[in-house]
């Protein structure tokens, strides 16, 4: 029994790619503000957000399933 299309499980394995970017390379790659604590460059800020959406939108799609 299919649950989710193939493009949904597409996004879904993107989303869990990015969340491993993330974990594992922000501490090293990612420059942070002394001041604030967040990212300095706004282009990570940026794409973070824009990650943070797309899992919260592919969450709620699992949610109402």
């Amino acid at each position: 029994m299919e649950i989710i299309s193939d493009a949904e499980y597409e996004k879904l394995k993107s989303i869990c790619l990015r969340r491993n970017f993330w974990t594992h390379n922000c501490y090293t790659e990612m420059v942070f503000d002394r001041k604030t604590g967040g990212p300095k460059k706004q282009m990570d800020i940026t794409q973070l957000y824009d990650d943070i959406r797309n899992a919260e939108q592919m969450r709620d799609l699992l949610f109402n399933l």
